[in-house]
């Protein structure tokens, strides 16, 4: 095609994609699980792993899931886990995975928006590298109502260094701050191996208490 016939098609999947966010997202996501050589760290993550090491098991939720390394992981160890994800080759990567191991998950396709998080069902809320709107108050709220008393929110989130960055979480303390209202546990603002997009760069992690 032209090149003015190039910038017309650009322009109409633009306007597509403005209004299906939610089926180009899962389509993005779908060929990143699809591949055959994982562009993120296919263990489950180490600091979920460090703080719930000793933990009794209970109820946990794994927002984004993605192929459920942290949710299988949880299992392994007593969990009772649900996870959620808008790809579904993600979901079906963890439930393959899961039965393979003699476990089991409930996992969901869902989007943040859509999930219902519930009332008072969860132990542990995980959101890992999951880019949901951790620092809007509303979405506090939701998770803080769906924790049991005494439940814990877990938190690692990639961040981009301060000079020049345009996201409200890579200020600082913006984390802690939106999650002032629970007991603060663990809280880090440091140099770190991602999970995704496998790299070391400045990363966040919070874990918090109802």
């Amino acid at each position: 095609m032209t090149e003015t016939q190039a910038d017309q098609r650009i322009e109409l999947l633009g306007k597509l994609a403005s209004g299906h966010q939610s089926d180009f997202t899962a389509l993005f996501f779908n060929r990143i699980y699809a591949a055959p050589t994982p562009q993120f760290n296919t263990a489950p993550n180490a600091f979920l792993v460090d703080m719930t090491a000793g933990l009794k098991p209970g109820t946990a939720l794994d927002a984004a899931m993605g192929q459920g390394q942290n949710a299988i992981y949880l299992a392994s160890k007593g969990w009772q886990v649900t996870g959620f994800d808008i790809a579904e080759k993600g979901l079906e990567l963890a439930q393959a995975e899961a039965e393979r191991r003699g476990l089991h998950i409930t996992t969901v396709k869902s989007s943040h928006t859509d999930f219902d998080f519930g009332h008072e069902l969860w132990d542990l809320v995980v959101f890992s590298y999951a880019w949901a709107p951790l620092l809007a108050p509303e979405f506090v709220n939701r998770v803080r109502e769906s924790l049991k008393p005494g439940g814990l929110i877990l938190i690692e989130q990639p961040a981009e260094e301060l000079a020049g960055s345009r996201d409200p979480i890579d200020e600082v303390n913006a984390l802690l701050k939106a999650w002032g209202g629970f007991r603060i546990l663990r809280h880090e603002d440091t140099l770190g191996q991602w999970d995704w997009r496998i790299r070391k760069a400045r990363v966040l992690r919070l874990l918090a208490q109802k």
